[in-house]
């Protein structure tokens, strides 16, 4: 006769195999940390080869750093100093660059990086626009666009016709902190609470049926299909250049531990990663139909996460770092 405690042992035992069973196998990034000579925050990359390039950074209200690398990342020195924070970067070729950050600073190099001047707008600009600048992307050698904004109802957007020699501005109601543009004249801008679109490079705007979150980042594969992040967590996936979203990753509730996202990118049609406070980091290995949590390697806050010209993305962080992870 069987006894209940042998039958007990056998349910019990039973169960552990189908949860095992059934259990997700967790998402451990290899990666490898690179330490620059700082304990200023890390806000961007910017990769012109698979050698040269640059990173942005500073401390809010004390100072702002350029550092370039030479050797693809393994070892980075200081170009730059100055005492407003610095929070993106980008070459139009490998000598022509510019830096912004906070303040509507604007910097400019002709020789790699190696000298900065300070852009100047060509007129005097109302406090409205004196916000901290966030992103700056171009969309072909002559036409780019400068997106910031503060206390989440100061925003600002300026563009620039003639490869940066002149920017015009325009004020939002809205915080703005993210941009992208499929052609050099259509694209959208992201920010507090608020997607809009525009066909005339930044001279008028259409706003796009979304609501709810905090756009931080857009990344797209191709002209249509691409992805948006947003502080409050979510992940939002479009099918149509961005005039209709989806949510492929809810946003925070109350009841959960709530996420704040800073930025996204794909390393290739089907995997994705996006970053946020804390350490957070969201894979996707389906096209970004679905996303998991990955194992935290940091509590550290992670600003950006760029690909660069190998299998590798380069996060960067707090306190001087980056973290090279290899999906």
């Amino acid at each position: 006769m069987i006894s209940a405690k042998s039958i007990s042992v056998a349910i019990f035992t039973f169960g552990m195999f189908i949860f095992s069973s059934c259990t997700k196998e967790s998402i451990s990034p290899d990666y490898k940390v690179i330490k620059i000579n700082t304990e200023a925050e890390i806000h961007n990359i910017f990769f012109n080869d698979s050698l040269s390039g640059y990173a942005v950074g500073g401390i809010k209200n004390e100072s702002g750093y350029i550092f370039k690398t030479d050797d693809g990342g393994a070892l980075w020195k200081e170009i730059f100093h100055s005492d407003t924070n610095l929070n993106d970067i980008y070459f139009l070729t490998s000598e022509y660059g510019f830096a912004c950050g906070d303040d509507i600073l604007l910097l400019r190099t002709l020789d790699s990086g190696n000298n900065w001047e300070k852009v100047t707008y060509g007129w005097n600009p109302p406090e409205a626009y004196i916000t901290p600048l966030k992103r700056i992307e171009f969309a072909d050698d002559k036409n780019g666009y400068l997106t910031g904004g503060a206390f989440f109802s100061k925003g600002l957007v300026f563009r620039t016709e003639n490869g940066g020699f002149w920017w015009e501005p325009e004020h939002f109601d809205n915080e703005m902190s993210a941009s992208y543009f499929s052609e050099k004249k259509t694209g959208l801008f992201g920010g507090y609470g608020l997607i809009t679109k525009t066909t005339d490079g930044a001279k008028t705007f259409q706003p796009v049926d979304i609501k709810g979150d905090f756009y931080t980042s857009f990344c797209f594969l191709t002209k249509e299909t691409g992805f948006a992040c947003g502080y409050n967590g979510g992940i939002y996936k479009t099918t149509d250049g961005g005039d209709n979203w989806k949510t492929v990753f809810q946003p925070n509730n109350l009841n959960l531990n709530r996420i704040h996202l800073n930025d996204i990118t794909f390393t290739n049609t089907e995997k994705g990663i996006a970053v946020g406070n804390e350490g957070v980091i969201l894979i996707s290995n389906d096209s970004g139909d679905t996303w998991e949590k990955a194992d935290k390697f940091t509590n550290n806050k992670l600003f950006s996460v760029t690909k660069r010209f190998d299998d590798y993305v380069w996060i960067t962080s707090e306190n001087g770092n980056i973290y090279q992870l290899n999906l």
